[in-house]
């Protein structure tokens, strides 16, 4: 059937965009939350990619005002963009900080992969954070892989454990 969880699918930067604003709707039924979305960034169509006749358009403009993603470049989204585990690394981040005013909780200390020069600057600091909070691990060989694109599996192992730990 179409509508058959794949998990092996890459995820693509528009779906991811629809989980990460699914997990916010979540976390509001779950735990009665009715708090005010504070705004860090301003939309003014900052993203030559995404227009208003886009269905993802306002799952991407709330998802940049409320700072979980930024795009890819300078003026564009690449809605139809793979996401790879630094990215995610990155949106869970963005999200801790951004909507729960919180930080990650560190549960055990960062180990140095043979990759790390692989992680980009932009995520190295996000990468650490969710290593740290157990959200994420190598993916063998100790090597991190940043570049990897996050596939549905990887991304319902990473939302599994911030549920348990963030959520549930």
């Amino acid at each position: 059937s179409i509508n058959l969880y794949k998990p092996i699918y890459n995820q693509r930067r528009d779906g991811m965009k629809k989980i990460l604003l699914a997990l916010l709707v979540a976390v509001i039924l779950c735990t009665g939350v009715s708090a005010a979305f504070e705004k860090v960034n301003t939309y003014n169509n900052n993203f030559s990619d995404v227009t208003e006749q886009n269905w993802f358009y306002e799952n991407v403009k709330t998802a940049y005002e409320l700072g979980f993603m930024n795009g890819k470049s300078e003026g564009k989204f690449d809605p139809n963009g793979k996401i790879d585990r630094q990215q995610m690394c990155m949106m869970l981040v963005n999200y801790v900080e951004n909507f729960k005013k919180t930080t990650l909780k560190e549960k055990v200390a960062y180990k140095t992969f043979a990759d790390d020069a692989e992680i980009a600057g932009w995520a190295k600091t996000a990468v650490i954070k969710c290593f740290k909070a157990g959200l994420v691990s190598g993916t063998g060989n100790n090597m991190f892989s940043p570049k990897v694109v996050a596939n549905r599996a990887t991304g319902a192992t990473i939302f599994t454990n911030f549920h348990k730990e963030y959520i549930a």
